[in-house]
């Protein structure tokens, strides 16, 4: 349990449409008070601001092959190697013998854009 020194005390007024749809969320997030969740919003809130200010993003690229047309997944690899990100993991996975999807996740600068033309077939 925390130290009740350590908490403010906060008092606001909400309309009661507001109150309602507060009280169906603890319920279906089980919740056991209303401190608790509006505690864990705001965390929720802070994490999310965190994010948005930093100057690195985690982004995935999922690719679907089809294997009689090769190229493209060698393509895209030798694009990523040329690129300033760095690939977290991968994973690839057959559909059939015409067809694969590859996913790759990856670390990279906030904005950056990763172009690859792949040829239509």
């Amino acid at each position: 349990m925390k130290d009740d020194g350590n908490l403010v005390r906060l008092s606001f007024s909400i309309e009661k449409e507001l109150f309602s749809g507060l009280e169906k969320l603890l319920a279906v997030h089980h919740y056991s008070n209303r401190s608790e969740f509006i505690r864990d919003m705001i965390r929720k809130q802070l994490a999310r601001r965190e994010c948005a200010d930093s100057k690195v993003v985690i982004g995935t690229i999922s690719v679907l092959c089809d294997l009689d047309h090769a190229g493209i997944e060698e393509k895209l690899n030798k694009t990523l190697d040329n690129c300033n990100v760095k690939i977290l993991g991968s994973s690839r996975f057959a559909i059939d013998k015409h067809y694969s999807t590859s996913t790759y996740m990856m670390q990279l600068r906030r904005g950056f854009v990763i172009s690859v033309q792949i040829p239509t077939c």
